[in-house]
């Protein structure tokens, strides 16, 4: 979805009808902020639209430096459930 293409911090709040499974395929936000007022009824559709995000990385948990050097590319989501 070009939309979001160029967007580096995104905050949604309110309500949403649904989230779309490839809303985020291309999103070079850095940090998803959602404090969505009907949440049950959006994680009750799904969470594929999850799976494009930090799909580009590969950690290796036992690796320290891995995780750190990784950080830099991660997209952050935060899910306030007010």
């Amino acid at each position: 979805m070009l939309i979001f293409k160029n967007v580096t911090n995104l905050k949604i709040h309110g309500l949403l009808d649904k989230i779309e499974n490839d809303s985020f395929r291309e999103i070079k936000a850095k940090y998803i902020n959602l404090l969505i007022d009907n949440y049950l009824e959006i994680f009750s559709q799904g969470l594929e639209w999850m799976n494009f995000l930090n799909s580009n990385l590969t950690l290796n948990f036992s690796d320290a430096n891995d995780i750190t050097r990784s950080l830099d590319k991660a997209i952050f989501v935060s899910i306030i459930i007010d």
